[in-house]
């Protein structure tokens, strides 16, 4: 679904609907253009950040809690530590692991989206459990 902006558009649009249906208050304060900072760039290591990206950053939901389970749209990095931090994780992934942002936090689970190279658009999985090394794709999208 994120491979088609206006489809992930339309998606949000009737989760936010559902969501205010059932009484849940829905965040809406946008930014003007959800562009990551240059620190994105130089410790991902990449030249471009996918549209879908920033458009999610451009709703300005930053850590407010947008899905069950705790689940909230993680920040654009402001600290390289803790963005490497972050990807600790990484295991056994078959790309470069700084070509990855941490997207989505869930209790335990943390989703990232491949920037760049052959899997660039991806979605993948993390548990955060020093006992599993549980990594896995989680979903695919098309970037360009």
């Amino acid at each position: 679904m994120l491979d088609d902006l206006h489809a992930l558009r339309d998606a949000v649009d009737g989760y936010r609907a559902a969501a205010t249906a059932a009484g849940l208050t829905w965040p809406d304060h946008a930014d003007a253009d959800g562009q990551p900072p240059g620190l994105v760039y130089r410790v991902f290591d990449v030249d471009h950040v996918a549209e879908q990206l920033t458009w999610l950053h451009a709703r300005g939901w930053g850590l407010e809690r947008l899905w069950p389970s705790s689940g909230w749209l993680m920040p654009w990095p402001d600290d390289a530590g803790k963005a490497l931090t972050d990807l600790s994780l990484s295991v056994a992934t078959p790309f470069p692991w700084r070509h990855q942002l941490p997207l989505f936090h869930f209790d335990f689970i943390v989703y990232t989206f491949v920037l760049a190279g052959d899997h660039e658009g991806e979605i993948w999985r993390y548990e955060i459990d020093p006992d599993s090394t549980n990594t896995m794709r989680a979903g695919a999208c098309q970037t360009r």
